[in-house]
């Protein structure tokens, strides 16, 4: 047993394990020269010990030792004077078992991720198109804003971002992504004397990609509007 915390005075023991720590030595009348030492065990309990030298050498400091049949009890004289010490009866020994175990290092602290790195645009495109989304947003809510000057560039992203994210969700192509079918879609509304707010209005759609219907869903939509405000 390598805990020590729990004997008592009295107690009998088979087998204690622990690791020892010199002390002084002393010189008896009965028995000669003692080592005197601490068992210290792996729950931090330390008991009082005293090699007989006449009996062999004692055990190295910071050594681990195996003591078998012995028992605990108060000491008597120092340096354990009413301290618990172990006895070893007569046919006990002491076994060194080699260094004591060394302490295990604590573990290292899981290093930090680095912080995210922002994302450096080289093209123009994303850039002005979150400007042209704020500003956007700004118009609908009423408020003066310009809209920068690179429409056309902000629009190819525009499209070609949607068509993207329209092919990803639904696995095929907006039909406004079509460029013939868009043509005569804008020459359609052209006719009905509408442009690309009536339209999204009529669509309830910031933009026809985000319309999920098909192309004849739309137009009924659109002359369901016009029937509206008629």
């Amino acid at each position: 047993m390598s805990d020590l915390k729990n004997y008592n005075d009295g107690d009998g023991f088979t087998t204690i394990e622990a690791n020892v720590t010199l002390l002084s030595k002393r010189t008896t009348k009965s028995m000669g020269d003692v080592q005197d030492a601490l068992l210290v065990g792996d729950d931090g309990g330390t008991l009082g010990i005293a090699f007989w030298l006449k009996d062999g050498p004692a055990p190295g400091d910071g050594q681990r030792v195996k003591i078998t049949d012995g028992w605990i009890e108060m000491g008597k004289y120092d340096p354990f004077k009413d301290k618990l010490t172990v006895r070893m009866k007569k046919d006990g020994k002491f076994t060194v078992m080699g260094a004591a175990p060394a302490p295990q290092p604590a573990a290292a602290p899981t290093p930090k991720p680095p912080p995210p790195q922002p994302v450096q645009y080289t093209d123009k495109g994303p850039q002005l198109f979150i400007q042209w989304s704020v500003r956007t947003a700004a118009h609908v809510l009423g408020m003066k804003s310009e809209l920068p000057p690179d429409m056309e560039e902000i629009r190819k992203y525009a499209l070609n971002l949607r068509k993207l994210v329209r092919e990803e969700t639904t696995g095929k192509p907006h039909w406004i992504a079509d460029e013939e079918t868009r043509k005569k879609f804008w020459a359609w509304m052209g006719e009905q004397g509408l442009n690309s707010k009536d339209a999204h209005e009529a669509l309830a759609a910031g933009s026809v990609y985000d319309f999920p219907g098909s192309k004849a869903d739309a137009i009924k939509r659109v002359q369901a509007y016009i029937g509206g405000k008629e």
